[in-house]
């Protein structure tokens, strides 16, 4: 290992002046990328070999005491002598001095601990993942995925399951039939080349990762990106013009990790094959996807009930629409049969020369930015880590690298015509990435014809994904019935299971993190909140007082504020038991900041002291954010139909509720859906605003827009 932190930056910066990569760019010119690459590595590796060469280190389990300095050991070393004195001349005096010490001592320990954990937090306070871990390591968790129990297995083992794993899939979609690829008259055929500017707000805005194939670790880079940005700017600007990726920046270190703690560390299939990429692909990546998602977005290309890894779309936004739908069929009388279907190892069974068919066929992504992806994407190799084994570098033929920039956006190209698969059978559907939610509606007495129907889709799913070389994962497809509670009870589950025995119908299911069950009353899904919640209530009140109030406040933001605020857009009409229920959550949390005993008033400390909403507020706060983002076009497509003007409707321009911008609130025959459907309760909760208030909440940034609003919610309370 390299200690970083010694690093002289006087001679570094000397050497990289007096170095090739700034000396004289001009004589580079006209060099390939992958010379310019292997210039910038070699002479990185060379200068850091000199100042700071590798050196090997025993690492040791310590305490969690990463505060314990020099003043500590001190301090400790003085106590001791001071004990080992009284114990000796058995004196008064020397009692009292020791008692005075080690008092003194434990004052100072308690100090550099909340000192110490308050600034981590705060650094971190602006960055969830970066928060997240320093939290765990507060709480004594890893974040790695890695379990303390170490596995049976090796990277070589791990590295040929993969391997397996892709080549079933192959096997199994060897005879069907070619894939087809709808046309477009749109072109993408240039790439604009980097200004300094934007490669400069590049490098410094993206997250400070580094991969052991770096050079140059990403902090460094950034910490002199005014002295190595001409020769970057050539380097990322020739591999844009080359139309060409070098070697050296398609190769991956695999890490698995465990997908969630608790599973069998010995089952090779309950780990995520995280790539691991160099820094500066990821930044020609970036730049790339930059353009890419321009040309999509101007031509209208991107699926619009895909919501996967897309600005203003998010697992929330899917949640709220898919509800709205089945709201819908409950206030006709209806029920929904909802289905959940996975893609088996999706991102490491993508065919390339079918997603380069389809990106140049239908999307129109042709010339350079063509010839910049398929590079890209061929001759990648990869090498797996895992604990104290590496696998051999091995070349990979199909799949997108899991932790690359543009590997989400191309899946979703890849799986582009999916959906418009479905709409043609009539089938309503929603994508997240892999995860595709497809659901029919129906009278209960309808049952058999519903179930045939979906299952036709599920064969048309799967004919397409045979066709282009994926395969869906049966063993974690899930079916459900939902509606009212009569109209449930109407189906005929013996019939159902007579017809199709194949198939099982859950009564729960867990669905982009929220567990719907048949009735949609979250029941369980509140149930789960609520003891998730208490957990880590537990855990963080074991080091509470190594905290201060400000850090300890920041950890209840991260733990359980978010985790209550989750999809609580739906939780809109929910019973008063299960708001209070999350309510109580809120109140311990509040609790164990204020240091307030179990049965102590708790309200004016959250209003005054904390400033947080209660919980009904919390949900009308979060559905008035979704209507601000539909009326200013920030939010997805199938949300934003659901605002609808009263002055856009013909025969309705000239009434009052027009003239006051108001918006039109659905009928509905079921108070349920009155109260519970975000399609009626998102326009009621913004049609009672003061109309002076939402003209001016329309006009200001979306954050002095969650200031305001939080005001006005906190007067109306």
């Amino acid at each position: 290992m390299r200690g970083w932190r010694n690093l002289d930056r006087e001679a570094f910066k000397a050497g990289l002046l007096n170095g090739p990569l700034c000396k004289d760019i001009s004589s580079m010119e006209g060099r390939s990328s992958e010379e310019l690459f292997s210039i910038y590595e070699s002479s990185m590796r060379a200068l850091i070999d000199d100042l700071l060469p590798l050196r090997t280190v025993k690492a040791r389990k310590r305490p969690l005491t990463p505060w314990f300095d020099g003043d500590c050991r001190n301090l400790r070393r003085e106590v001791r002598r001071l004990e080992r004195r009284s114990r000796r001349t058995r004196s008064t005096e020397d009692r009292v001095a020791w008692i005075k010490h080690m008092r003194h001592m434990h004052t100072v320990y308690r100090e550099k601990e909340m000192y110490y954990w308050e600034k981590l937090i705060e650094k971190d306070s602006n960055n969830p993942r970066r928060l997240w871990a320093s939290i765990s390591s507060v709480l004594g968790r890893s974040t790695s995925g890695k379990s303390p129990i170490e596995p049976s297995f090796t990277a070589a083992a791990y590295l040929e399951f993969m391997e397996q794993k892709i080549d079933a899939v192959r096997r199994s979609t060897e005879g069907a039939i070619p894939p087809t690829f709808p046309p477009t008259d749109c072109r993408m055929s240039q790439l604009k080349p980097f200004s300094a500017e934007d490669l400069r707000q590049l490098l410094l805005s993206s997250p400070s990762k580094s991969c052991e194939l770096d050079p140059l670790p990403s902090f460094l880079i950034k910490d002199f990106v005014d002295d190595l940005l001409p020769f970057l700017l050539l380097l990322c600007n020739t591999a844009l013009g080359d139309g060409a990726l070098p070697s050296s920046q398609k190769r991956a270190i695999v890490l698995p990790s465990l997908k969630r703690s608790g599973l069998d560390v010995n089952d090779m299939a309950n780990y995520r094959p995280i790539s691991n990429l160099s820094f500066l692909s990821k930044i020609v990546e970036k730049y790339v996807s930059l353009q890419l998602i321009s040309h999509l977005e101007a031509n209208s290309l991107l699926p619009k009930q895909q919501s996967g890894f897309r600005k203003f779309h998010s697992t929330e936004s899917v949640l709220t629409r898919i509800l709205v739908d089945m709201y819908a069929a409950v206030d006709q009388g209806h029920v929904s049969l909802l289905a959940l279907f996975d893609v088996s190892a999706a991102f490491d069974t993508v065919d390339h020369g079918i997603l380069l068919e389809r990106l140049e066929t239908s999307f129109g992504v042709i010339g350079r930015p063509l010839l910049w992806l398929q590079a890209f994407l061929s001759e990648r190799s990869q090498s797996v880590v895992f604990g104290s084994t590496r696998s051999d570098w091995s070349r990979v033929y199909f799949g997108l690298p899991q932790g690359s920039i543009l590997g989400p956006l191309l899946y979703i190209l890849y799986t582009a015509d999916l959906n418009k698969i479905l709409s043609s059978v009539g089938v309503a559907a929603h994508q997240y990435a892999d995860d595709t939610q497809a659901y029919v509606q129906g009278p209960a007495l309808e049952a058999i014809s519903l179930v045939e129907k979906i299952l036709m889709t599920s064969e048309t799913i799967g004919a397409w994904m045979s066709s282009n070389r994926l395969r869906l994962n049966p063993g974690k497809t899930q079916f459900i019935w939902v509606g009212s509670r009569v109209q449930v009870s109407k189906i005929d589950m013996q019939n159902l299971q007579h017809c199709f025995p194949g198939m099982t119908f859950s009564t729960t299911v867990r669905d982009l993190g929220v567990t719907l069950d048949q009735e949609l009353t979250l029941s369980d899904h509140v149930r789960n909140v609520c003891r998730t919640c208490f957990y880590h209530l537990r855990q963080i009140r074991s080091v509470r007082r190594s905290l201060t109030t400000k850090a300890a406040t920041t950890l209840m933001h991260a733990f359980i504020c978010t985790r209550v605020d989750y999809g609580s857009a739906i939780y809109a009409g929910l019973t008063l038991s299960r708001i209070n229920k999350l309510q109580s959550v809120l109140n311990a949390a509040a609790r164990l900041i204020g240091g307030i005993p179990k049965f102590g008033h708790i309200s004016s400390f959250i209003r005054e002291e904390l400033h947080w909403l209660p919980m009904q507020k919390r949900i009308e706060f979060k559905i008035l954010m979704f209507m601000r983002n539909c009326l200013a076009g920030q939010a997805p497509i199938y949300l934003m139909e659901l605002c609808v003007p009263v002055l856009s409707i013909p025969g309705r321009r000239f009434l009052r509720s027009a003239t006051h911008g108001d918006l039109v609130v659905p009928r509905a025959r079921s108070s349920t859906v009155l109260h519970r459907s975000f399609a009626m309760v998102g326009p009621s909760f913004w049609n009672k605003l003061p109309i002076s208030l939402r003209n001016e909440l329309l006009c200001i940034s979306l954050p002095l827009f969650r200031k305001r609003l939080k005001t006005i919610l906190f007067d109306c309370g």
